[in-house]
């Protein structure tokens, strides 16, 4: 998945994407649920909270 491609699903820019990654910006909240739920992860994995990765709902 490009940066384009991910910063297209969340609305923001493909340079907002990258700072993200390289940790010179953070997503807020709604961002960090729009990609939780675009990776398929929780919102603790992204933020390292959490080594489980896998969303499960019981």
């Amino acid at each position: 998945m490009t940066q384009e491609s991910v910063a297209s699903v969340i609305g923001r820019t493909k340079q907002a994407v990258s700072l993200y990654e390289i940790g010179t910006r953070e997503p807020n909240v709604q961002n960090l649920i729009k990609l939780a739920d675009l990776f398929h992860v929780t919102i603790d994995y992204l933020v390292k909270r959490s080594d489980e990765n896998n969303v499960s709902f019981t």
